[in-house]
């Protein structure tokens, strides 16, 4: 199981990211790049920070890396229908 997980996350990997970066991009089309410009933004310091705190428990355990890994995940599950909302369109009122 080992080889096959460890081949589909960068295929994975490979698909996302493009991806979010161009959704991001589609996002702000009067702004290009701005998009893809934040989500960088947001991904370097996140994983300046969030690095360290994995290797606290130092090498004997996985455990701190594996509740992040809980953790960010339940941020993402709660970030997505609280920032990504849909927003709601006024339409204009016909005047006869």
């Amino acid at each position: 199981m080992g080889p096959v997980s460890s081949a589909g996350r960068p295929c994975a990997q490979g698909l996302i990211e493009p991806n979010g970066g161009a959704l991001a991009s589609a996002e702000a089309p009067e702004h290009p790049g701005t998009g893809s410009a934040m989500l960088g933004f947001v991904q370097w310091p996140a994983a300046g920070t969030i690095a360290p705190i994995a290797g606290l428990g130092g090498e004997d355990t996985a455990v701190p890396m594996a509740l992040l890994m809980i953790a960010g995940a339940g941020l993402s599950m709660v970030g997505l229908p609280v920032l990504a909302r849909p927003t709601r369109r006024e339409t204009p009122v016909p005047v006869s």
